[in-house]
């Protein structure tokens, strides 16, 4: 891969890795799916690891029901293991808001996503992710597990 085509690819997975939080945000579940190759892998749930972009999709529109969400990535590390593959580390902060007990609850996470990438048909594509998170702020009694449906 030349400077250029690696600059260029960058610029893919900035791209893909945009309209992947964009999606979250709008709640936009078809397009989400779509960044995603089929297979995709996500470990970003304490434990529960989606083993595929389907059910990913599923749990995380179950998960951000009824929240407003906010989600921001900074500083990225992108690596080439190939013309077709690649992995990156995306500094993230993420703020969640829902209604628990009739009262406004939020979160606010600090982190990392460690994510891998394939590329099909040409087009750049998520195949596994992994949140960890180093810092989270929870409102007084926030409680994900009581909030309101």
């Amino acid at each position: 891969m030349t400077e250029n085509e690696k600059l260029l690819n960058i610029e893919a997975i900035r791209q893909l890795k945009a309209r992947r939080l964009r999606a979250i945000d709008a709640k936009e579940w078809e397009v989400y799916t779509a960044l995603h190759c089929a297979d995709h892998v996500s470990d970003t749930y304490g434990g529960a690891v989606m083993a595929s972009a389907a059910e990913n999709t599923k749990k995380l529109a179950d998960f951000v029901a009824g929240m407003v969400t906010v989600h921001h990535v900074h500083s990225y590390e992108i690596e080439f293991q190939s013309d077709t593959e690649a992995t990156g580390i995306w500094c993230m902060e993420d703020r969640l808001w829902w209604q628990q007990e009739g009262k406004e609850q939020n979160l606010h996470g600090f982190g990392y996503y460690h994510e891998r990438y394939r590329k099909e048909d040409g087009v750049w594509k998520f195949c596994y992710r992994r949140l960890d998170r180093t810092k989270v702020i929870l409102s007084a009694g926030a409680d994900m597990a009581k909030r309101d449906r």
